[in-house]
């Protein structure tokens, strides 16, 4: 019948506005430590990094699950630099230091076993998934490797 018509047509738009409604963005940190970010490390093996606030208490921006990878400065796009939250994933092809890795709800990782590069900028960049399939992405404004000690 009409009625039943406008009502799914109803139901559809609430279902559409509510998809598309603005998912916090995160900010992602580099280190180890959850409340500090660096700018500079010596360790030209492994990378670290912590991300926050993805999540408003809504169920529908409660996150799934979360992905991270690490890419070095080469691939930086406008969108990394910017730091921006954003619906893609800001650079071409696959990540050149470290693969995605999905990592369920926890909000930090450590990768170990990269070759990284004396006076490169490597970021980490994170994909959340929310409990209505949205995905968002966020970086860390990057850490450079300086192997003679964090300057």
């Amino acid at each position: 019948t009409e009625e039943r018509m406008k009502l799914l047509l109803l139901f559809c738009a609430l279902v559409a506005a509510a998809a598309a409604s603005v998912t916090p963005c995160g900010s992602v940190l580099d280190g180890p430590h959850p409340s500090q970010d660096i700018e500079w490390q010596s360790s030209p093996s492994s990378i670290a990094a912590s991300w926050r606030d993805f999540e408003d208490g809504r169920e529908r921006t409660r996150v799934l699950r979360y992905e991270w990878a690490v890419i070095s400065e080469r691939m930086v796009s406008p969108e990394i630099k910017d730091g921006s939250c954003r619906e893609t994933v800001g650079f071409n092809g696959v990540p050149d230091v470290r693969d995605w890795e999905a990592i369920g709800t926890k909000t930090s990782g450590v990768a170990g076993g990269l070759k990284l590069r004396e006076g490169v900028t490597y970021f980490v960049v994170v994909r959340a998934t929310t409990a209505l399939g949205r995905q968002v992405y966020a970086n860390s404004d990057g850490v450079t490797v300086d192997a003679a000690g964090a300057a």
